[in-house]
Order: C-alpha cells, then structure tokens, then sequence
C-alpha cells in the first residue's frame, strides 16, 4: 500500500513558501548535512542557481510531508540540452532526496517516476550522492521498474569523490593515541614555537565577528593558492557572495564553526568549517604562506578536531578529496556516488551524455591538480 498521497512541483523563483515544509522533513533524517540544510538551499537558489529552473518535489502522505526532492533544471552546453541536477550542485560535497528512512526509499522512486513523465529534461544528472544516503533513499535495483510501461531510460551508476572522515572518541586524549607518532608531534612541537614567537590566539568567529573573519578568510585562501599560481575554490565573486550570504544564516542556526588562529592579534590561519548535529565538517581553509615554518593548518585542524569531541560530534568529516594533509589523522574513506539517467531514444540525450562526461573529467583533472599542489 502506498504511503504518498500527491507528489507536488514547486517551481516558485524564490522558493520562499518551502522553508517551513523544508525545515520540517530535513527534522525526520538522520542523513542530513549541512549541505541539505534551508539555509544553504536557499541561499544557493538566490546566488548561484545560474537560470535553472526549479523542479523541487514534495511527496505528500496523509498527516503531511514526508520527503523532499531539491532539484531544479538548467540548460547546458549553451542551451542544447536539459539537465536535471540536485539543488547546491558545485559547492555541495554531499547531495540528496531528504526524508525519514521508513518512507524514503518509496518517495524517491515516486519522485523518479514523476520525472520520468515529464519531457522537460534530456539527462537526470544527480551527483555527490554519499553511499550511506544513497543506500538508505533505496537508489539501486527496482528505481526504474517503479514507473508504468517499459521504463524510457535506463539509470547508470558510477564512483564520484572520495571523502575521508575521521571517527571521533569522546576525549581529545582518546584522539591523540590514535593519531600517528609523528603528527602527534608534530602538534606539539608547532604549537611551542608559535607560542614561543608569537602572543596566540585561537578560537571561533561569533556574532558580528562572523562577517569579519571570513573576510580574513577570503584573503588567506587566495593569498596562499596565488602563491602556486592557482585559483583555488573561491574563484569567483558569486562564489563569496554565497558564502557571505550563507555563513552568518548558519552562525545563527549554531551551524557554523569558523576556526582563527590569531597570532599578535593578526589572523594567520582560518578553517571554514560546520558543525550538524553529530558531525563536524572541514570545507576550506586558509593560510598565511609566510609562516609555513609555523605549520599553522596543523595547530589549527588539531584545535577543530578537538572543538569537534568537545561539542559532542563521532566524526569529523574532511570532504571530498585526497589532499595528503587529510591522511596525517586516522580516516576512514567513503566513496560519493553519481546516478545519471538519460532519456533513451534521444539524439540530445545522448549529446547531453557525452557532455556531461567530459565535464566530469575535465573537473576531476582540475582537483588532481589542485590536490597536488
């Protein structure tokens, strides 16, 4: 017997009359990230939804709401074809439907159905999916077969980023004998002779700081990716536009933990980090380059991971890629995963396939790059 009642389309350009919906089914899972949060969403669809139109789909059971697809649809490729693709797509390290586990699995596939019937897109692109909700939203065998008639597609599945995440003890103690020798002295040995040369500091943004130390952010991030002749992730005035926008909405809902090290009272090192519910989430830091000698992103990431145990988090989740400072710490890797369904028959599917591939790895040369240097 089917739970869902109606499944409903908004496609309201502000996307203003969601939230208290949003804000409720995001309430009823125990998957939900930062990423998945109203207030990362809807700034994301103010700032940097780039023309897509929006296609969120709300599944309806009889007491209320009971799952929510955030996607929207853009045009690609100049206009040549329609993709589908999860609302936060680019800044998102994790990308999703949001529900209760008991209803989940059954909404999604209504919600695939529902896509499957409209001519509106030429390719499903839905990507950064964790395996933990991917599993759990019952993506796999059966999706397709749920629609009516033979299905007009066919869903194709493949590995995306890998994101290594380190389980938390409940002592900062406990944390330290895990860790290996080295970084264990490391820590130490750096903090000593900050403290030695320096007056330290070191702390969270709040309040009105907020808006101020991610400016200082900003600075350090670009200040140390210029040095290599790179530009780093926030490469464009949308990009901190979002982050202007999204930041102080997330330091009002406790979400966020802007980490500084101040050294002398001049911030020498900041890590943009969140914090939701159990997990604690590393996004970007920044860094003066003229104290590398000081190893300040170690000191610094020390000081998050033990903020993390003392606000209650198990795991602090580094995010999506192998950059060699993420393996100093105890990580377990989890594997992000990507459904892609095109419309079979179609000569524009089949280009908007073809593009989308190569977006991909055009994206992943570019973080090997990154993560290299």
């Amino acid at each position: 017997m089917s739970l869902i009642k109606a499944v409903e389309v908004f496609a309201d350009p502000d996307l203003a009359g969601l939230e208290p919906v949003w804000r409720q089914v995001l309430s009823q899972d125990p998957d939900a990230t930062v990423f998945q949060t109203w207030e990362w969403n809807s700034a994301w669809w103010r700032i940097l939804r780039a023309g897509a139109r929006a296609h969120v789909m709300v599944a309806h059971g009889q007491d209320g709401p009971l799952a929510i697809a955030p996607v929207a649809i853009r045009r690609a490729a100049g206009g040549a074809f329609r993709c589908v693709h999860f609302l936060g797509a680019g800044v998102s390290d994790y990308l999703g439907f949001i529900g209760a586990p008991e209803t989940l699995p059954q909404c999604v596939r209504a919600f695939v159905a529902a896509l499957l019937e409209t001519r509106a897109w030429h390719l499903i692109d839905l990507q950064q999916l964790s395996p933990a909700h991917a599993a759990r939203a019952g993506l796999g065998e059966g999706l397709l077969p749920a629609c009516s008639g033979a299905p007009p597609a066919e869903a194709r599945w493949s590995a995306q980023d890998v994101c290594p995440v380190m389980p938390l003890p409940e002592t900062w103690e406990e944390a330290m004998r895990r860790v290996g020798k080295k970084t264990r002295s490391n820590i130490g040995y750096y903090e000593r002779l900050l403290r030695r040369d320096f007056e330290v500091s070191i702390g969270a943004a709040a309040g009105d700081d907020v808006p101020v130390a991610l400016e200082e952010f900003f600075c350090l991030h670009a200040r140390r990716w210029r040095r290599r002749g790179l530009p780093g992730a926030l490469y464009s005035r949308r990009l901190l536009d979002f982050h202007r926008a999204v930041a102080p909405e997330l330091a009002r809902s406790g979400h966020l933990a802007l980490h500084r090290l101040r050294l002398n009272g001049k911030t020498a090192a900041a890590l943009y980090c969140f914090q939701f519910r159990s997990r604690a989430f590393y996004y970007l830091g920044g860094f003066e380059p003229a104290l590398a000698r000081y190893s300040p992103g170690t000191v610094l990431t020390a000081h998050a991971i033990r903020a993390a145990i003392s606000g209650g988090c198990t795991e602090f989740d580094f995010l999506r890629g192998r950059e060699p400072y993420k393996y100093r710490w105890p990580v377990e890797e989890r594997t992000n995963c990507r459904l892609v369904i095109p419309r079979r028959g179609s000569s524009r599917s089949r280009l908007a396939l073809r593009w989308s591939a190569w977006q991909q790895r055009a994206l992943s040369a570019a973080r090997t790059v990154l993560q290299g240097a």
